[in-house]
């Protein structure tokens, strides 16, 4: 972000520089200890979009960022299809473009196949890129297949071995197996202590620890209450604890959590469905209840 901010001041009508401080901005954001950063980040994220595409209306990077940000900061999905639809017609080959829509439109509609199908066409365009390999390997979990997901998951591991992320979602594939014994292999292998700490007390809870699964997550809870709201939501959903479930994916909503775009897909959170308060929930940012 700081070598963002440094391009721009240098030439403040360089397009590329500000669709570049959009996402990076985003990203600082998201990781903010504080509700007041968070928004402030946020809005600067999309301000930073919408310059680049009013500097350059024809570079396919200020789509890319504004389509980004718009589904997590504003719940406006039609906008983000919108804005990422024209990235595809100025770039249709952009294995970044494809795999955001994949992922920011196709995934959180539950439009799996479709997903799958670009992912893969980025993955024969760009094959070191592990941000693709990791995607994919998501939405093939979210569709049921774990072990083509888990496939895709180690290609990204084998790229990029130090990661957030991915060592998260391979790990619960095997947990959605009922293998939490494997799940925790991985789990720790997150190099973000939110991820380690939801996969811990999520294979704890499934290995018959209860105590252990707890003390990760009074953890989560009091380091992470602001950017970790929404693992701690599927911590508590997959214990079958819907009304703290519920009450964390609130606090998420109110706190522009971007984890709320897997809202209607994330097999975690499955034991909330049919609730009226989950429901309301997929109405409130915007995604269909079926």
């Amino acid at each position: 972000m700081q070598a963002y901010e440094k391009a721009v001041a240098l030439d403040p009508n360089y397009a590329p520089a500000w669709a570049g401080l959009a996402l990076a901005t985003f990203w600082v954001a998201d990781s903010a200890e504080s509700l007041a950063v968070l928004k402030t980040g946020q809005d600067r994220a999309v301000a930073a979009a919408e310059k680049a595409i009013a500097l350059s209306p024809d570079l396919p990077d200020g789509f890319l960022a504004r389509g980004f940000v718009r589904v997590p900061i504003q719940w406006d999905w039609d906008g983000a299809r919108a804005d990422l639809q024209r990235a595809l017609e100025l770039k249709p080959d952009d294995p970044d473009v494809l795999s955001t829509y994949a992922m920011l439109v196709l995934r959180s509609l539950g439009r799996f196949p479709e997903a799958i199908a670009f992912l893969r066409k980025a993955a024969e365009l760009d094959p070191l890129n592990a941000r693709v390999w990791s995607i994919l390997g998501n939405v093939l979990s979210l569709s049921g297949q774990q072990q083509a997901a888990r496939e895709a998951f180690n290609r990204s591991l084998e790229l990029s071995p130090a990661q957030s992320f991915t060592p998260f979602s391979l790990g619960t594939t095997f947990l959605l197996e009922g293998k939490p014994a494997e799940a925790m292999v991985f789990y720790p292998r997150s190099t973000n202590d939110v991820f380690r700490l939801a996969g811990v007390a999520l294979a704890e809870h499934d290995l018959g620890h209860p105590l252990e699964s707890q003390r990760a997550l009074d953890e989560m809870i009091a380091r992470f209450g602001y950017n970790g709201a929404y693992q701690i939501a599927e911590v508590h959903a997959w214990r079958g604890e819907k009304d703290r479930a519920i009450e964390w994916l609130e606090r998420a909503r109110a706190q522009r959590d971007g984890g709320l775009v897997l809202l209607k897909t994330d097999l975690l959170l499955r034991k909330l469905h049919g609730d009226p308060r989950y429901a309301a929930l997929l109405n409130k940012i915007h995604l269909p209840v079926d």
